[in-house]
């Protein structure tokens, strides 16, 4: 669990009740750790298994819906770009570990993000609304 909280970079309150439901939907179970039996490993149900599959298969139809008249090329660009937003997510954990200084530290730089984000608004917004031409 406490493994789980920091790969999520959420408390472990959060995590509990995230497992809590996914247990009580039958999709994960508890057990206990052979070599920690105040910990508990969680694993992943057939049934669990089958949701995963249900909600790729879902996922998969959307996104092909949604990008159905997209070219190869811009299908291809969108996955790097998905590709490096992964990325820019790197290790939370390590982020989590490093404690509150490098916590600090990583707020105090220029967010760049927030920067692409409006520089994308603006081109939206000039495509959408051209200048009137004379």
């Amino acid at each position: 669990m406490g493994r789980l909280a920091e790969l999520m970079a959420v408390d472990m309150s959060v995590t509990s009740r995230h497992v809590a439901h996914n247990v009580e939907r039958g999709w994960v179970e508890r057990q206990p750790d052979p070599q920690d039996g105040r910990s508990r490993l969680l694993r992943l149900t057939e049934r669990g298994g089958r949701q995963l599959d249900t909600l790729s298969e879902a996922t998969t139809r959307a996104l092909e819906s949604f990008l159905h008249d997209w070219t190869e090329e811009d299908v291809a660009r969108l996955n790097g770009m998905l590709e490096r937003l992964r990325g820019s997510f790197g290790d939370c954990g390590a982020l989590s570990a490093a404690g509150p200084a490098a916590k600090a530290d990583q707020a105090a730089k220029p967010d760049q993000t927030a920067k692409a984000v409006r520089a994308a608004r603006a081109g939206r917004a000039e495509k959408a609304d051209p200048a009137p031409q004379a």
